[in-house]
């Protein structure tokens, strides 16, 4: 299975909240861990929400 996430929105996202909250830093690329980080994280939080839904009717509609 590939990447769930969008790379390259990913990479933009994570230096536009470095450029925000930490303003005196210059951070300017992000390292492949750190996204496969953020991957795993996703897929974890997915499987959780998954096992942890009651089953009923036809849509995932909560995480907890």
């Amino acid at each position: 299975m590939g990447f769930l996430l969008n790379k390259a929105a990913t990479r933009a996202f994570i230096l536009a909240e470095v450029r925000r909250q930490r303003p005196g830093w210059s951070c300017s690329r992000v390292s492949p861990e750190v996204l496969a980080e953020v991957e795993w994280r996703v897929r974890d939080t997915i499987r959780k929400a998954v096992a942890a839904v009651p089953s009923r009717g036809k849509t995932l509609s909560e995480i907890l």
